[in-house]
């Protein structure tokens, strides 16, 4: 382990049988993971970021990875693959003015280490758009003269002052990827050229899923949901959705994953409720024992509300370990769900409607059948095999 200065660290590995593995454009990748404060191993972004570094890396490219850390004792946890370098920022502070020193003091950390974390690569790519005080780190970038890329999920435009600095900052990228058309529609509707944007979706590596063993879970029928615990993923449609199967199913069981700031606030209410003992709070678990909740569910409900959150990990991981996924009909899953096909759909916010869903899955085992493989044979395209040539390919380009 590398000392690096003020909490920066750098952790890295050399690739066995390099030679063996190099694929012809043999790249040079920094990839940026600044998700707020959480770390490559607790979810969403940040676990694809580890994914995607992964597989770069198995395919023969040297890649660098940045990323914040909340805690020292999440320097143990991080696992990274052979050949990658990981560089991590020390942000343990979280809170009120101590909150807004260790933001200084990491963005001074990260503005002295750039020139080596940047050095000698081909490409950086920002697996999410950088926060509000790491938005000086394109122009800087820029007068490297390293192409750099976005891949920008469309949450931004959601909040005024994350949409101003993205903004800003698309002029110094030389491409932008999106997940879905909707999106691509946000970034043609604020000028930014068509042909410097890419549709590519988010990537899964299938085979933890697909072997993983079952937990067992109460209920009957089992409901699952994984996520974090804010507002956006609309857990009270939920809950009142579960209230009405209860009153069909009175053995169901709704088991819930993840943490987050209204955790506590829905518990408190679910105790008044009169139904709060049938659900079960897991919390946060090692996202390596994950598949096994999926494998020892009946149904996964899934409910975000940004109009843009098409195709979320979730989705991707009921899909893979071949359950069948409830996902609401908000523009981005639309792109990718067909009602009856691969997932039931349900219109945002209508609790009977996704009650009846639930019902319709717990009653009709060939529907339900059908759904998980249906959900499976179309996630087989996603396997991050399919999914990194794709990006090889924009950024070959950029490199030359």
């Amino acid at each position: 382990m590398l000392e690096t200065g003020g909490g920066l660290r750098k952790i890295g590995h050399e690739l066995r049988n390099q030679s063996e593995l190099r694929t012809a454009m043999n790249l040079r990748i920094g990839l940026v993971a600044m998700t707020g404060f959480d770390t490559i191993g607790s979810g969403g972004p940040p676990i694809t970021s580890a994914e995607m570094a992964k597989w770069l890396c198995l395919r023969g490219h040297e890649v660098k990875v940045l990323t914040y850390t909340k805690k020292p004792l999440d320097l143990e946890s991080l696992q990274v693959s052979k050949g990658i370098s990981l560089f991590v920022i020390d942000a343990s502070s979280r809170n009120g003015f101590q909150w807004l020193l260790s933001q200084i003091r990491s963005e001074q950390q990260v503005l002295r280490m750039l020139s080596y974390f940047f050095e000698e690569c081909d490409v950086i790519h920002y697996n999410s758009p950088p926060t509000l005080l790491d938005h000086a780190w394109p122009s800087l970038v820029r007068l490297m003269k390293l192409p750099q890329t976005y891949w920008y999920l469309g949450d931004a435009h959601n909040y005024p002052l994350r949409f101003a600095s993205l903004r800003a900052n698309l002029r110094f990228m030389n491409g932008v990827i999106v997940p879905c058309d909707f999106v691509h529609n946000i970034l043609q509707r604020i000028g930014f050229p068509r042909d410097r944007t890419w549709r590519i979706p988010f990537g899964i590596d299938l085979e933890p899923y697909e072997t993983a063993g079952v937990r067992e879970l109460e209920g009957d029928p089992v409901i699952l949901h994984v996520g974090v615990i804010e507002r956006y993923k609309d857990l009270p449609t939920l809950f009142r959705a579960f209230e009405h199967v209860l009153g069909e199913l009175p053995d169901a069981r709704l088991h819930v994953i993840g943490g987050g700031s209204l955790e506590g606030k829905y518990r408190s209410e679910l105790s008044d409720s009169g139904f709060g003992e049938k659900v079960f709070w897991h919390g946060v678990i090692d996202h390596k024992q994950l598949p096994q909740y999926y494998k020892g569910s009946d149904v996964v409900v899934s409910a975000p509300t940004l109009a843009s959150n098409g195709m979320g990990l979730v989705a991707m991981e009921a899909m893979a370990c071949e359950k069948p996924l409830i996902i609401n009909s908000i523009p981005g899953n639309r792109e990718f769900f067909e009602d009856g096909s691969n997932a039931l759909l349900f219109q945002p916010g209508n609790s009977l409607e996704l009650a009846t869903k639930i019902l319709q899955i717990s009653r009709d085992e060939e529907l339900a059948t059908r759904i998980a493989r249906g959900g499976h044979e179309f996630i087989q395209r996603l396997d991050w095999n399919n999914i990194i040539p794709r990006f090889e390919a924009v950024w070959d380009t950029m490199s030359r």
